[in-house]
């Protein structure tokens, strides 16, 4: 029996036809990696030291970050509108810039308590880490947030899967543990 293809493409809901829609919005990107906040906060700047150096989640460098939470402590200005978003790990800030209609209708859709999927790119300022959203949309259906933690899941037993003496790998792979598809 074959195991089904668990590529985060192959679980794209209404959210990356957005995405194509809108180029524009993903500043250049030509992915973006799935994440929770606890990855983000054991990321760390890569070594060269530069103030705008990527971040490096489970050793991959790491340009923009899709996440799944809910909304708290939202805060609307003339020119952008900054919340937290939780989503069960921990807790991170966002900044959403606010630059035109388009942007004012996405960011007023968004109410504290809502669970919302957010892509943006990762900042890191002495010590704190903040980040910038590109998009925000409203999750529609709950199913979305178990699949973006099985697409975080996945991203990091693939890009740990290498490092042989990994402890995510010992975690992982030591047991007899096997999946299978029912079909």
């Amino acid at each position: 029996m074959s195991q089904p293809d668990l590529s985060p493409s192959q679980f794209t809901s209404s959210q990356s036809q957005n995405d194509a829609a809108a180029p524009s919005k993903m500043r250049g990107a030509s992915s973006t990696m799935p994440l929770t906040v606890k990855q983000i906060d054991d990321a760390h700047q890569s070594a060269t030291g530069d103030k705008g150096a990527p971040f490096l989640v489970d050793g991959v460098e790491t340009a923009n970050i899709r996440l799944v939470g809910m909304v708290n402590g939202k805060a609307e200005r003339t020119t952008d509108v900054s919340f937290t978003l939780d989503d069960g790990t921990g807790r991170l800030d966002f900044i959403r810039w606010v630059n035109d209609a388009s942007d004012s209708s996405e960011t007023a859709a968004v109410r504290n308590g809502m669970y919302v999927s957010v892509i943006g790119s990762l900042k890191g300022l002495q010590e704190r880490k903040r980040a910038t959203a590109f998009s925000v949309g409203p999750v529609t259906d709950f199913n979305e947030v178990t699949l973006h933690f099985i697409q975080c899941v996945r991203m990091h037993i693939e890009n740990t899967k290498s490092k042989v003496g990994s402890p995510a790998r010992n975690q992982f792979f030591s047991g007899s543990v096997s999946l299978k598809c029912v079909q």
